[in-house]
């Protein structure tokens, strides 16, 4: 589990949103999740805030549907962003990551 791990953390990206900039969109297609690493996003229109250590968008590391909600910088924020791409990347490099993600695309 630890190279899995490993795996994923090495493809990581970060990136940085002013106040107000848009993170992700409602009605785009998903293709990754984002972690909160300072800062805060809100879900817009609705007083629903995430702070560091909360995520969003994981749905999009296993399909490609729609975004539900605008979500949008409320502070100076940072979060990782691991997309679907990087997944399927590591799927082809480690068969055993390929049979985690595999079985929980099927639950999602």
């Amino acid at each position: 589990h630890t190279l899995m791990l490993g795996g994923v953390c090495g493809k990581v990206r970060n990136a940085t949103f002013a106040p107000g900039d848009a993170i992700v969109q409602q009605g785009e297609i998903a293709d990754a999740m984002f972690v909160v690493v300072f800062g805060c996003v809100q879900v817009l229109g609705e007083s629903i805030f995430l702070r560091p250590l909360q995520y969003f968008g994981d749905v999009g590391l296993f399909r490609a549907v729609p975004r539900a909600k605008t979500i949008i910088a409320a502070d100076l924020s940072e979060l990782l962003t691991v997309t679907r791409g990087m997944l399927t990347d590591l799927c082809s490099e480690n068969s055993q990551f390929q049979e985690y993600y595999t079985h929980y695309s099927n639950l999602v």
